[in-house]
């Protein structure tokens, strides 16, 4: 009888054990899968941006997975270790953990500020936002959903401050250094959405300055609202409905961020050579098609010189960073944080420092 019971619980043991290894397994694959969409274009197929949305989660569930493995089972600890690794450098993408460069400066310095000023676009009161800017001193400011009474106010206290300024269909910039041209890149599907594209006159150097805001998700207030309202007292029913109406309007919006991005990808891939700053609101996280594309031909600010999640949608059940600054190789970045004190915009200022690269 001894020998049985000893015999059947071998084989429960065995049993859990095959059945956690195959979870840790279902959950690697799902989550090579995620870093695997990034290299399809949401135009072919938009719903695929959808999958990149909860790399968070399994890479939450495969991490979890590690400690579990070491304490019964450690030498099934090399699955997700070995799994993790294999996608290393997409988890740095999604959380940098870069030191503060110590490097002199000695080189020049350029500072950048990105912010999608959309909230404060809508608000009575603007000051705190501007009075932001004015501290900041930026070299090179790119605003977002900045139009109106706004972009004017913005432009005539920057002016005050030496900056010159183009404001281009709400996606303005201001400048320390001569704005020489300015035209509107990627044709817009509204007055928001596109890239608009600048030439600056730094030096004795052209620079193209290129402001995005790509397509936005479409999420209006209430549905916001709704989806916040959702996740804090969920049902069965509620959580079916909002997750179809949800990936429905994500993947529409997708559609035309992917060809957005393609011709932003091709206009970086006929100017390799030059000096450029790709800078916005591009609605979209690190693992995306957008900024897989992007972190292809330039060098993310943040990746390179942040460190954790930054944050830069600050509304409550959104917590992604989709505000991102690509440089090209004439410079490398010293600093980049998320300025997350700023609460007069759904969106928080991204600043980033940049040292001029020796050539």
């Amino acid at each position: 009888m001894a020998a049985k019971r000893k015999g059947a619980s071998a084989w429960l043991r065995r049993f859990a054990t095959s059945l956690v290894l195959g979870a840790n397994l279902v959950s690697l694959l799902l989550l090579w899968g995620c870093c695997l969409s990034t290299q399809i274009s949401p135009s072919l197929h938009p719903r695929i941006t959808v999958v990149g949305l909860v790399f968070p989660v399994l890479l939450i569930c495969n991490v979890i997975f590690l400690p579990l493995w070491l304490l019964f089972k450690p030498r099934y600890a090399l699955v997700p270790l070995l799994g993790l690794l294999l996608c290393g450098g997409f988890i740095l993408d999604y959380f940098p953990v870069s030191r503060p460069s110590d490097q002199p400066d000695s080189l020049g310095q350029l500072t950048l500020l990105s912010w999608n000023v959309g909230g404060a676009y809508y608000s009575d009161d603007n000051e705190a936002a501007v009075a932001y800017l004015e501290q900041a001193g930026a070299d090179i400011i790119c605003l977002q959903e900045c139009a109106g009474p706004l972009g004017e106010l913005v432009a005539q206290r920057m002016g005050e401050l030496g900056y010159q300024s183009k404001i281009l269909n709400g996606r303005n910039l201001y400048c320390r250094f001569p704005i020489v041209s300015a035209d509107t890149m990627v044709a817009p599907t509204n007055f928001c959405n596109g890239v608009c594209r600048f030439s600056v006159l730094m030096n004795e150097d052209t620079v193209w300055v290129l402001n995005c805001h790509l397509e936005s998700t479409g999420f209006t207030q209430s549905e916001r609202d709704e989806y916040t309202q959702t996740i804090q007292d969920p049902t069965k029913d509620d959580l079916k409905r909002e997750g179809q109406f949800i990936i429905g309007k994500l993947a529409q919006r997708a559609h035309f961020r992917g060809k957005q991005t393609d011709s932003l990808a091709a206009f970086i891939d006929r100017h390799a050579a030059d000096r450029l700053l790709v800078i916005g609101d591009f609605n979209d996280t690190p693992i995306s098609y957008a900024y897989q594309q992007l972190d292809k031909r330039l060098t993310s600010a943040y990746r390179q010189a942040g460190r954790g999640l930054g944050i830069s949608f600050n509304q409550h059940g959104f917590p992604v960073r989709i505000d991102h600054i690509f440089c090209s190789s004439h410079w490398e970045p010293a600093e980049a944080h998320i300025v997350d004190t700023i609460y007069e915009s759904d969106h928080f200022p991204m600043e980033v420092k940049l040292r001029k690269v020796a050539k």
